[in-house]
């Protein structure tokens, strides 16, 4: 009988014993859920974090994005406005230059009429003249025997002579004061065609300076 007394004490103190290793167990088992649950909360937050600087970072590059579309619209937008504008001052200058050119050669025109007259005028003045010259040479021929008539037709001849001389000087004159006209009208239009294509130059300098500091600004 004290024998299985001694028995039935044995076997109780063992199953303590294991009920202290089973509790040991769910104690660490719960301190490893509530470590898990640590890191994945951690996780959590730096993942939320990360998140929320994603979302920071991706609005400020939609916003620097904007940025660059409005400031290329804006570029666009005065690149196409000088392009009007040179074509304008490029249109205004040939129109210019089209009058000018039309202007000189209605001036030519007019002054290579001028001239025909003249010349028409000045021939027709000489062809005359010769005509009476000849028809006094004629009557000289024929009156040559009587020396008065000779020496009236000489004197006569002379200031013929004279008078087409100076028809023909009037003629040169007037032939070289036409070239020296239309001389200076030449030069007046190179000299204005010059001026012309400086300011054009200058002013398309211009507006390319101040493209070129509107894009860098």
């Amino acid at each position: 009988m004290p024998k299985k007394g001694k028995k039935g004490k044995g076997k109780k103190g063992k199953g303590k014993k294991g009920g202290k290793k089973g509790a040991k167990k769910q104690e660490s088992v719960a301190k490893l859920a509530v470590a898990n649950s640590k890191v994945w909360e951690a996780k959590l937050d730096i993942a939320e974090t990360a998140k929320g600087e994603y979302r920071e970072h991706a609005k400020k590059l939609m916003l620097e994005n904007d940025q660059l579309q409005s400031s290329m619209v804006q570029n666009e937008q005065e690149s196409i406005e000088i392009f009007t504008l040179l074509q304008q001052n490029e249109e205004k200058k040939n129109n210019q230059m089209e009058k000018m050119q039309q202007s000189i050669r209605e001036v030519k025109k007019e002054h290579r009429k001028e001239k025909e007259n003249i010349v028409e005028g000045f021939s027709k003045q000489i062809n005359e003249l010769e005509e009476k010259l000849e028809e006094r040479t004629q009557e000289v021929h024929v009156m040559r025997s009587e020396l008065k008539m000779v020496t009236d037709f000489q004197k006569q001849k002379t200031s013929m002579m004279r008078e087409l001389d100076n028809i023909k000087n009037d003629m040169h004159n007037a032939n070289r004061d036409h070239k020296g006209t239309l001389a200076r009208m030449e030069q007046k239009f190179f000299e204005e065609k010059m001026r012309l294509q400086q300011e054009a130059n200058q002013k398309i300098a211009e507006l390319a300076e101040r493209a070129h500091t509107e894009a860098i600004a």
